[in-house]
């Protein structure tokens, strides 16, 4: 049994990934700030309340394996405080690699992203393609990626993965990723968005699938993945053909609406080569079957879209309500 830290553990992929029967077997604990709740969580989890760009080594101390979820998450999330960012998404995941190391920890998998490519005209890039972060959250991504790589060793042995661009359900669902997001309009609006014109390419991945990557490295008895980067994801699509899956998979009565502009220039084709040579597992849960699934828990109401659901939103509700309590408050209380 390993025992087994996740950084940033209570967020999307996290909350979903302690949920897998072969994961549960071993020791878990989470080091989150808790943003956005615990209580969705199973109870034999030990949980940290810590900020990572606290973290000591004595964190780490027994700990064989660290995976590191912990960042503000997604583009414009991100782009809110720019030095925030850098300070969380490069000097905290930093600073936790450097206390794992230390600490002796020996497997360190480092959940990094596809958008590091940002707007590419290349077709089909490879880990070896050039990079061109168009947002801080890709730029600060790829900046600690890049220093944490250069701790991999023998007895540390560094992997990341960068990951497409994921959809599916989980205990802390998030409404502000592409395949999510069209299928909640669906519901809630019985339309779905395309901005930009639809045409931009977008690697996906089924959050159960970056699971099995997670795994099968966790698993490993050799260093095969040690000092290596891996593009993760099922396959490549445009906005316009996401779009289609998802109301094909709901119903005719969807409306595609098409705006002319976005400020969002992400544009990538990625190749999977790589990792389709390293790991067994094999991505398999499409998008169709995964918005069917997320339609039926809208429909049922085990899950619904609201600030929550958007990191971004959700964010920006803390810091104004933290404005309004500081402003009646008096020694530090409200009443």
């Amino acid at each position: 049994m390993n025992k087994i830290t996740l950084l940033g553990g209570a967020g999307y992929i996290g909350s979903n990934l302690v949920l897998n029967k072969k994961l549960k077997k071993n020791n878990l604990t989470i080091i989150d700030r808790f943003y956005f709740g615990s209580e969705f969580l199973e109870k034999n989890i030990n949980l940290i309340k810590k900020d990572i760009r606290n973290v000591k080594s004595k964190d780490f101390v027994n700990q064989n394996i660290v995976i590191d979820l912990a960042s503000l998450s997604n583009d414009p999330t991100s782009d809110l405080d720019k030095k925030l960012t850098f300070d969380i998404n490069y000097l905290g995941r930093v600073n936790c690699a450097k206390k794992a190391k230390k600490a002796g920890v020996n497997k360190y998998i480092f959940m990094s992203s596809c958008s590091v490519y940002g707007k590419n005209s290349e077709f089909n890039l490879s880990e070896k393609s050039k990079t061109d972060p168009v947002s801080e959250y890709a730029r600060t991504c790829l900046l600690a990626e890049k220093e944490i790589l250069t701790l991999s060793d023998n007895s540390f042995q560094v992997t990341s993965l960068r990951n497409s661009t994921v959809y599916g359900s989980s205990n802390r669902m998030r409404f502000d990723l592409v395949v999510n997001l069209m299928t909640a309009t669906s519901f809630y609006e019985n339309k779905i968005y395309i901005m930009g014109g639809g045409n931009q390419n977008r690697p996906l991945i089924n959050i159960n699938d970056i699971c099995g990557y997670i795994l099968e490295i966790i698993e490993c008895k050799t260093k095969k993945y040690s000092g290596e980067i891996f593009n993760i994801g099922y396959k490549n699509y445009s906005i316009n053909q996401i779009a289609n899956i998802v109301k094909s998979a709901i119903t005719n009565k969807v409306r595609i609406i098409k705006t002319p502009d976005d400020s969002d220039k992400r544009n990538y084709h990625i190749n999977f080569s790589k990792a389709k040579k390293y790991f067994k597992h094999k991505p398999k849960i499409e998008i169709y079957n995964s918005v069917k699934e997320i339609y039926k828990l809208l429909t049922n109401g085990k899950i619904i879209k609201n600030k929550k659901t958007s990191t971004i939103e959700w964010y920006k509700y803390l810091i104004d309500s933290k404005k309004i309590v500081d402003a009646v408050s008096i020694d530090n209380k409200i009443f």
